[in-house]
Order: structure tokens, then sequence, then C-alpha cells
């Protein structure tokens, strides 16, 4: 079955004052249709910069190469016309701040219904608005739709930017932390609304999250990146529970859940190296505890641990010395 989405061997560089930034070193991905996919990282680990790829919008001083195929058709290299025609209708995104998005000056009612006109003139655009506030769970439709934005909750708020997405029925929803600037009550809400919805419409999700317990409620596969680079991918039980990576295990370890029996939350010591030149080897190395002599040396390779699962780690070379998981030797397995 050919994938609603393929990424192969995208490069993302930036201009800047200091040299180019490497933000998306060499990535390959597949989505299924109706699969839920998230990347989770460490801010600056190029979530956002391969998501936006996908979208084509990167700024100009960006350089891309590779391929990003939706529907088996290039992304990077079609016409801006065609592209206009494509967002919206096959594939749509979601930010972690509406009022970045919203008009402030517009009512809701106006913005909805411009997303409805642009890609449906001929839709019954009062109707569909309402139909788009009901899919989004919104109770009172007719006070939401007469109000700005201001006016209403963050959770209301993020809902809306939701309709606006959902306007063209996309078969591939990108969700930028769509509930970072929720308390967390309201973000449990926003997570069940977009499973119910992801379910329904057997859409496609690509989820940008740094926050494991929404990935853990939502996302059917997890891909870890670090500096650019995916370091590890599989299943939602397979990275949670199986994980491979020492980047992995020190996400994990940092949870409040899996330090429950600690005194101190655990912290990953260090901080991400610079991208305007990348350390030789595997660039977590310097922070990795677990860190061989070849991983300052070489990149490793992605090792296949199952049909599903793979890490870029020296550890699962077959000639490096086994080393019991920290969160399996925490809990005396």
């Amino acid at each position: 079955m050919q994938p609603l989405l393929e990424v192969k061997n995208l490069k993302v560089t930036y201009d800047s004052a200091s040299g180019p930034v490497q933000a998306v070193r060499d990535v390959s991905l597949q989505l299924q249709r109706g699969e839920v996919l998230a990347l989770v990282g460490e801010s600056g680990s190029g979530k956002s910069a391969l998501t936006k790829s996908v979208m084509r919008l990167l700024p100009p001083s960006a350089a891309v190469e590779g391929e990003v195929l939706l529907n088996g058709t290039d992304v990077l290299h079609m016409p801006e016309r065609h592209l206009r025609e494509l967002r919206g209708k096959a594939m749509s995104m979601i930010f972690q701040d509406p009022l970045e998005v919203l008009n402030p000056v517009l009512t809701v009612r106006r913005q909805i219904a411009e997303a409805v006109r642009l890609h449906d003139p001929q839709a019954d655009t009062e109707q569909r608005v309402r139909e788009l506030l009901r899919l989004v769970e919104i109770a009172d439709v007719e006070r939401c739709a007469a109000s700005l934005p201001h006016q209403l909750s963050g959770g209301m708020r993020q809902r809306v930017v939701l309709a606006i997405a959902l306007a063209a029925q996309p078969q591939l929803l990108i969700a930028d932390e769509p509930t970072t600037s929720l308390d967390v009550t309201v973000q449990a809400q926003i997570l069940d609304l977009l499973k119910s919805l992801q379910e329904r419409l057997n859409m496609a999700t690509l989820l940008i999250s740094h926050d494991l317990s929404v990935v853990a409620r939502l996302a059917d596969r997890v891909a870890v990146m670090y500096a650019g680079k995916i370091v590890e991918i599989g299943t939602a039980e397979e990275i949670f529970y199986q994980p491979a990576h020492p980047y992995t295990w020190a996400l994990l370890r940092s949870l409040p859940g899996f330090s429950a029996d600690e005194e101190e939350l655990y912290a990953l010591p260090g901080i991400p190296p610079t991208l305007i030149d990348p350390p030789a080897g595997d660039a977590f190395a310097p922070r990795n505890e677990y860190a061989l002599a070849i991983d300052y040396e070489q990149m490793p390779p992605f090792f296949r641990l199952s049909e599903t699962h793979f890490a870029a780690t020296w550890l699962q070379d077959a000639r490096a010395p086994r080393i019991t998981p920290p969160l399996q030797r925490r809990c005396g397995e």
C-alpha cells in the first residue's frame, strides 16, 4: 500500500550570520492513512522544520533537499498555484498559539466561512460553518460564530482553528504543539477531540510535541528526533516500553511517572549541539553516559529491532556491551 506521506532523505538548511544551520539532516519517514505519527524531542531538534517542509511554509532563507511525497506527488517541486490547491484539501496544519493564526478583527463566522468558500465556492457557507463548529464540539454555536477571537477562551480558540483546518476535509493534519498554551484540563479535552476526529474522519495526523504524556495519549507510532535526525522510531508501545536509544531513555526518565521513586526529577545533562557545525559521529555522544568510543567517530546506522522498531545507536551493534536500560534497572527488571 502506498503511504499517504513519504519523506525521503530530507535536508533543511537555514542561512544565518554565523553560517548554515543544518536543521534537518537526512530524515526519511512514512505516514499511512488514518495513522497518528508523533515527532518528539527537545526544542531545536528539527521537528517544526521537518513539518513546515511538508507544507512548504519555510522562509526564503531555508534551502531544502530531498523528497516529500503526498499521495505520490512531490510537494517540494510543485508549482505554487498547485500547492495552494493542495493546502487545505489534502493537508492542513494547526499551530500551538491560535491567537497568532486568527484575525483579531474578524468574527469566527467570517474566518471559517473564508476557508469554506476558498475550497468549495458552491457550498452553503452558513450551514457549513455551523457543521464545522459542531464537529469540533462547540456547544453554543451561534455565540461562538459571532465572537471575536479575544472573546473566547484558549480552548475555544484552538477548536476554532481546528474547525478552519478541517474545512476542506484534509487527508493529513499536521498538529504543531496543539496543547502547549492550554491548561491541563483543557489539554485533555483537545487531545480527546483530536483523537475522536482522527478516528471518525480516518485522517492521518503528524503530531509535533515535546510532551510525552500527550504522545502516549494520541500516537500510533513515535519518531524521536535529536540534532536534526531521527534517532529512534517505532510503535508507541515499543518506544514507551522497549526504548533502545539512550536519548529516548533520558526523555522517559524525565517524566514524573518514571521518577516517582526518586528524590529528584531526572534532568538530562548538557545542551544539544550547534547545528552550524554538527559533531562527527553520534551527536548525542557528549551527553550520553553510555557512549562508546565509536560514537565520537562514526554516525550509527539504523539497527532493526523488529518489523516496526529501529534505533540509530551503536549500543545495538552485536559487538557492543550489553547495557540494561536505566528504566528497567529502577524497576528491578
